[in-house]
């Protein structure tokens, strides 16, 4: 009998680092879409509205983790997502479900927007996410101040002719150069990883031709958090 044939093993080059956050991220998302038929069954067979209410809340928290796996996917492999026409009132809707469904009861919010529908050239995706950041921040910060009862306004209008979207809290408010000390994320001894929110904030903003503008709240009660559209391309601070 002639000898075996030498069998060489086939060996892929290692992904470069855009390539394997595509790769994760594809088989991350396939793991949520998964957990979103669940949910998705569990619903249909639950009698109970609560229950049911939970189960919609965590469909909907695992669809924006799709997308937001999708963004990275489509980005790592240097096709990001075109833009399309946002309603920003159907962005302030979702951001304060996402929220309500994550803070739970005890967290208040009241969303307020003109009659008119205003519309901004963008991701819905990107700033639902950016919009929650915002809400995020402005809860952490309340209950900092060991404050009972958080309460959030969200509300979006015009500046002249440049649409805006806001968060309103109830908090201590911002110490001065705090924005400009949290807008990058930084590395405490701890290894722990702290202003990602606002950074991630500046990025989607940066993207859409927008600025963050943050100020002290009507009557000195808390901070107003607004992302101007249609401005320059840069993060703005107010006195």
């Amino acid at each position: 009998m002639g000898e075996s044939p030498h069998l060489e093993p086939i060996r892929d080059p290692a992904p470069a680092s855009a390539d394997w956050a595509a790769l994760v991220a594809h088989d991350v998302r396939n793991l949520l879409a998964a957990a979103g038929g669940i949910s998705e069954v569990l619903e249909c067979e639950t009698a109970d509205p609560a229950a049911a209410e939970r189960l919609r809340a965590l469909r909907f928290q695992i669809f924006h983790a799709e997308t937001l796996l999708e963004d990275l996917i489509v980005r790592s492999l240097g096709r990001p997502r075109p833009m399309g026409e946002v309603d920003l009132e159907v962005v302030a809707q979702q951001a304060n479900a996402s929220v309500r469904a994550r803070a739970g009861r005890a967290l208040q919010v009241e969303v307020v927007g003109p009659e008119q529908r205003l519309i901004v050239r963008g991701r819905e995706n990107d700033l639902v996410r950016a919009l929650c950041n915002l809400m995020w921040n402005a809860l952490d910060a309340m209950r900092a101040s060991a404050q009972t009862a958080p309460r959030l306004d969200v509300s979006w209008g015009l500046a002249g002719e440049a649409p805006f979207l806001q968060v309103r809290d109830y908090g201590p408010g911002l110490p001065a150069g705090f924005l400009g000390r949290r807008a990058l994320s930084a590395t405490t001894p701890d290894g722990r990883i702290h202003g990602l929110g606002l950074a991630s904030v500046r990025h989607v903003l940066s993207e859409h031709g927008g600025v963050l503008v943050a100020e002290a709240a009507p009557g000195g009660l808390g901070t107003v958090m607004r992302m101007h559209f249609g401005m320059q391309r840069e993060l703005a601070f107010d006195a």
